[in-house]
């Protein structure tokens, strides 16, 4: 898991350079009415009171964990910087090695990374609306689902963005036949 997101902003706010994912966006040097790039990289480069923040991040085609720092040299604050791993299908598999569900990053309604085959990601795709539906139904977003005739429980958590805000969802599968036979092995 490598670093996937590199962005860096001027005192101001606006972006100087910015790598998302393979993609390297040149940026025209800013001018000096240039508005900060968002209100984050506006925090993080505030003179009176610069601040960091984590969280979730996307450009809406990718996802990232992400920390924003103001750049401070002898207490001036001279810009900000972004760094972001990928949360995307290689990092949902690793997910799905270690706690045994489907898992799956939702940001405003689309899957942006996910342990699922393509066939189950179709077909999470289709019942997506369904679930978050169902989700906000109660009992902390645990909801039944079937994907392929396989009856799953599944799960959307709150995942939050570096404003404070929902920045995604993470949504999580679990096989009920899988839960049924880790209850067998407990009893």
């Amino acid at each position: 898991m490598g670093l996937g997101l590199f962005q860096v902003a001027g005192r101001r706010g606006a972006l100087l350079a910015s790598f998302v994912g393979d993609q390297a966006s040149p940026q025209a040097r800013p001018k000096k009415d240039a508005k900060p790039a968002d209100p984050v990289f506006a925090k993080a480069v505030d003179p009176e009171e610069p601040a960091d923040a984590f969280g979730v991040w996307s450009d809406g085609k990718l996802i990232f964990e992400t920390y924003t720092a103001p750049i401070i040299i002898h207490e001036q604050v001279l810009g900000g910087l972004r760094i972001g791993f990928p949360l995307d299908d290689s990092f949902a598999k690793t997910l799905k090695e270690q706690t045994g569900s489907e898992v799956a990053f939702v940001v405003d309604g689309k899957i942006l990374g996910s342990s699922l085959s393509a066939v189950e990601r179709e077909s999470v795709t289709q019942s997506l609306a369904d679930m978050l539906g169902m989700a906000k139904g109660g009992n902390q977003g645990i909801f039944a689902s079937t994907l392929n005739g396989t009856p799953y429980l599944g799960q959307l958590i709150s995942m939050k963005g570096p404003d404070g805000g929902e920045g995604a969802q993470l949504l999580q599968l679990r096989s009920k036949a899988r839960i049924l036979q880790l209850l067998g092995t407990i009893r």
